[in-house]
């Protein structure tokens, strides 16, 4: 009876501690995820090249619509 009390015990901490290492992966995968429109200032290597690329995205949309 009491052995299988303590394996009880043993099955639950130990399904606590998947869980917690589950809940520390989540939190982990979400902080690894790329930053998703990162900001490129008038001193950047690549702005012209940016600015050129949306300008014309937003013409094409807007002929699109005629």
């Amino acid at each position: 009876m009491q052995a299988e009390q303590i394996r009880r015990e043993r099955k639950r901490q130990q399904a606590a501690k998947v869980a917690a290492a589950a809940a520390v992966g989540v939190a982990r995968k979400e902080d690894e995820r790329p930053l998703v429109g990162n900001l490129i200032g008038e001193d950047h290597a690549n702005y012209v090249l940016m600015y050129n690329t949306l300008t014309g995205i937003r013409i094409a949309m807007c002929l699109q619509s005629l």
